[in-house]
This record gives C-alpha cells, sequence and structure tokens, in this order.
C-alpha cells in the first residue's frame, strides 16, 4: 500500500508535528511518500498521482495551505490526483472566530451581491473554506477528530456517510505518573502551544492573582506567526505590570524534546480556552500523564464522556472554579491518584501507534 501525504514540513506548525508522528508510527506498516504542500502550490500543473505513484492521497488540511497570493489553488490540486482522496480537517467551524458571519449579511439584489464580494474580498481564507466545504472538500472520506466537528459538517450538508471520526492521537512523553508537588512547596502550573487570542488569558490571570499558595507558570511556546504579535504583547505587559517576570515565564519556540522536559517539570496543566482549543496540546498534556484542567468547552466535554476514561476535569470559566479545583488536585491524594489513572488509560487507548493502526485499516478500505 503506497500512501501520499500532503502535509505542511515546517515543523514550526501543529499540522506538521502530527505529521511526522503519524508517518512515524505508518512506515514499517505501509509506503508513505511525504509531500510538502507549500512546494505544490508552484507545481500543481505538471503534478499528476496516478495509480502507479500512490494507492491514495491524504491530506491534511487547514485552508491557508492552499491559498497562494490570495488565489485558492485547492480544487486544481485536487483535479490533478487520480486515486481516492482522504482529507483530515484539524479543525471545523460553525462560525469563524472574531470574524463576522457572512450568512448574517442583510440586503437584496444587488446591493446583496456588492455586500458578499466585498466580503469575500475582505475574507479570503473564510471564503476559500466555504466554497471547499460546499463541494466536501472533494473527498472520498472525511476524517474529523470530534463528533461536534462530524455534526457541523452535516449541518453545512456534507453527507454523514462521508465523514468518519478518528480521535487526535495522544503522544507518549512519559511512561510512569511523577506527580512532584510536596505541602510547602511553590506549585509549577503551565501550558503548551501558540500564543493566540484563543486562551483565555485575563482567566489564567485571574486565577493566578487569587491564589493563595505560591505559584510559578511557564508557557511553553511563543507565536506562530506575526498575527498575534499583539496578543504577546499585550500579555508580556500584563506579566510586568504585575511584577512576575521571575514567576511567569514565555519560553518561546522550543524543540520536541525540550517541550518533553519542560513538560515533565509541571505539577498541573491549564487548558483555560474561551470557545475552542487546539486538539494537540491537551493531548501532548495527557500524553505526559498531567493533571490537566480545562474550560468547559465542547471538545472537553467529548473527551471527558469515555465512561471510567474521562481524562480531564473540565470548569466552568471562572477563577473560584479552576483554583478550588487546583487545591482539589494539590490536598486530595485519592482525588489526585484516582485522575491520573484515567489519564494513563486514556492515554493508553489513544497512542499514536494504536491510532495509526486504525487509521491503515481506514486506508485499506479504499486499497484494494
Amino acid at each position: 500500500m503506497k500512501v501520499q501525504w500532503l502535509y505542511p514540513e515546517n515543523r514550526k506548525c501543529g499540522i506538521s508535528i502530527y505529521s511526522h508522528d503519524y508517518m512515524r508510527e505508518l512506515k514499517n506498516k505501509c509506503t508513505v511518500i511525504p509531500q510538502d504542500i507549500s512546494t505544490v502550490a508552484d507545481k500543481v500543473e505538471p503534478l499528476l498521482i496516478r495509480k502507479d505513484s500512490a494507492d491514495l492521497v491524504h491530506i491534511q488540511y487547514e485552508t491557508s495551505f492552499f491559498l497562494k497570493k490570495g488565489r485558492d489553488f485547492y480544487f486544481r490540486l485536487l483535479s490533478k490526483i487520480k486515486v481516492p482522496v482522504i482529507v483530515t480537517l484539524h479543525e471545523v467551524y460553525e462560525e469563524f472566530p472574531q470574524v463576522f458571519p457572512k450568512s448574517k449579511i442583510s440586503g437584496r439584489g444587488p446591493l446583496l451581491f456588492i455586500k458578499q464580494f466585498v466580503y469575500d474580498y475582505k475574507h479570503p481564507l473564510q471564503t476559500a473554506y466555504l466554497k471547499h466545504c460546499s463541494r466536501s472538500f472533494g473527498a472520498d472520506l472525511i476524517l474529523v477528530h470530534h463528533r461536534y466537528h462530524k455534526d457541523i459538517l452535516i449541518e453545512k450538508g456534507i453527507k454523514p456517510e462521508l465523514i468518519e471520526i478518528l480521535q487526535f492521537p495522544v503522544k507518549k512523553s512519559a511512561n510512569e505518573i511523577n506527580f512532584k508537588w510536596k505541602a510547602g512547596e511553590t506549585v509549577l502550573l503551565g501550558s503548551t502551544g501558540f500564543i493566540n487570542p484563543g486562551y483565555d488569558y485575563q482567566l489564567l490571570f485571574s486565577v493566578l492573582e487569587k491564589m493563595e499558595i505560591d505559584w510559578k507558570f511557564v508557557w511553553i511556546g511563543g507565536l506562530r506567526n506575526n498575527e498575534n504579535e499583539q496578543v504577546l504583547e499585550n500579555l508580556k505587559q500584563m506579566i510586568i505590570s504585575r511584577e512576575w517576570q521571575t514567576r511567569f515565564i514565555i519560553t518561546g519556540w522550543v524543540s520536541d524534546e525540550k517541550q518533553n522536559e519542560l513538560l515533565e517539570k509541571l505539577d498541573i496543566y491549564l487548558s483555560l480556552f474561551k470557545y475552542r482549543s487546539s486538539s494537540a496540546t491537551v493531548s501532548r498534556a495527557i500524553g505526559a500523564l498531567k493533571p490537566v484542567i480545562a474550560t468547559e468547552i465542547p471538545m472537553i466535554k467529548e473527551m471527558n464522556e469515555c465512561d471510567d476514561e474521562s481524562p480531564v476535569l473540565a470548569v466552568k470559566k471562572d477563577p473560584e472554579s479552576v483554583i478550588w479545583v487546583i487545591r482539589k488536585i494539590m490536598e486530595d491524594s485519592r482525588f489526585r491518584e484516582d485522575l491520573l489513572w484515567k489519564v494513563r488509560k486514556y492515554s493508553e487507548n489513544r497512542y499514536f501507534s494504536n491510532m495509526a493502526e486504525r487509521l491503515l485499516s481506514i486506508y485499506g478500505r479504499f486499497c484494494r
């Protein structure tokens, strides 16, 4: 079986890291042909993927990958693929955060047409995504990480039988549970990922301000692109104004190995998102066998529907709720041990090695 895997090679990208981890597990089970999407943009015309070069193509989708100088080449690329196409959607949007919904544009006739034209011009990413979605992403099968992703796609008119849920894998970085904090010590809190406006930094700072025990916080990560420079600048100013420079650390981008090392040192992981979170960051913390506290968003609610494997402590978006759970983890050893047992159980069933076997069985349906 030969699978061409289209993905971004740039390793400062969660989808790239995800792809490398999956391909590493798949390489001993089938032939994986990596193809950097950024190079495809320059050679769509000569590119032709036929049965003699691959049995199927697996595209790791993010709309921005398929725009070059504002022009959408996604369906032009698909026209060059003569084998089955599987598309993994890493994000699924009902409405785009911080963007006025196109569906709510008012007006009639020429006025409505002009408004929609201007909207498309100003929002090329959203426009391209909606176009791709309206044609089911040109896929023979769409993979999503969560049930609520599938529900959104069905509401947008994609046939249910075309969509399959394959949960986000857990990246193993710890073999044993190792909760080191002792009474009277400083508790080390942290989070990982790109600095982004989706994280509820106001809630985080309210939690830290009201904590009665000594703490340090480390954000393991930095900027993905220049778009969020102002978010980072605001964050730095919030740290300086509180004189937390020695207590609140932002590492910037670190290697995979360094991230594992820093995660291992954390006592408690905080995933305090406003409306949606990256599956990768939470799964990474679970793979490090850490207690995870997360705000109640659809992804977290779904993860916690796993019967006796609910690996994350979901909290309301207020500082008192977060602080209460932090103290519960620190002070109640039986509660903590039960939680970490669930974290381990959840991890063992979803390591990349296990999920690669499930993905391989999906490939097999298209490679007979």
